[in-house]
C-alpha cells in the first residue's frame, strides 16, 4: 500500500514538473503559425504514410486512392507559379512515379508495387536534395548581408 503511493506521488511530481516545464517553454518560445509550405509538404507526408500502410496491408485501393492525391497535388500546387523547368522536371517525373505506382496497384502486384514506390520515394528525396539545398545557401547568403528573403518563393531563382 505505501509502495502505491510512492509510484502516485513521483508521477504526479513528474507530470507537474512536466507541465511547468511546457508553460515556460510556451511563453518563452511562442507558436508559430506553421508555415504554408510546411503544411503542403505535411499533407503530402499523409497520403505518403497511406500509400506505405497500404502495401504492408496489401490494401490495392488505398495504394490507388493516394497516388492519385499526391498526382493531384502535384498538378495543383503553390510550387508551379515559380516556373522554374529544373523544378518543373522534377513534378514530371514525380507525376510519372505516382502514375507507375497507381498501375503497380491496379495489377495488384506486391514487387511492381514496391519498385514503384521505391521510384516515387527517390523523385522526393531528389527534389528536396536538389531544392532544399539551394534555398539552404540563399538563407544562408542573405543572412549574412543582413538581408531578408521573401519566403513566397523559396525556390525561385534570383
Amino acid at each position: 500500500m505505501k509502495t502505491k503511493w510512492i509510484w502516485i506521488g513521483s508521477l504526479t511530481a513528474i507530470l507537474s514538473t512536466s507541465m511547468i516545464a511546457q508553460m515556460a517553454m510556451a511563453q518563452t518560445h511562442p507558436a508559430r503559425a506553421p508555415h504554408p509550405y510546411k503544411q503542403f509538404m505535411e499533407k503530402k507526408l499523409v497520403y505518403q504514410d497511406k500509400i506505405l500502410q497500404g502495401i504492408v496491408l496489401e490494401d490495392y485501393q488505398q495504394i490507388e486512392t493516394n497516388s492519385v492525391k499526391l498526382w493531384v497535388m502535384s498538378k495543383d500546387n503553390m510550387f508551379a507559379k515559380l516556373q522554374n523547368k529544373e523544378f518543373q522536371a522534377k513534378v514530371d517525373a514525380f507525376q510519372k512515379a505516382t502514375t507507375s505506382l497507381y498501375d503497380a496497384a491496379q495489377s495488384k502486384d506486391t514487387t511492381n508495387v514496391l519498385k514503384a514506390y521505391e521510384k516515387l520515394t527517390r523523385t522526393c528525396v531528389d527534389c528536396h536534395s536538389n531544392f532544399r539545398h539551394q534555398q539552404f545557401m540563399r538563407d544562408i547568403l542573405d543572412a549574412s548581408q543582413g538581408q531578408k528573403r521573401n519566403n513566397d518563393t523559396p525556390f525561385s531563382h534570383r
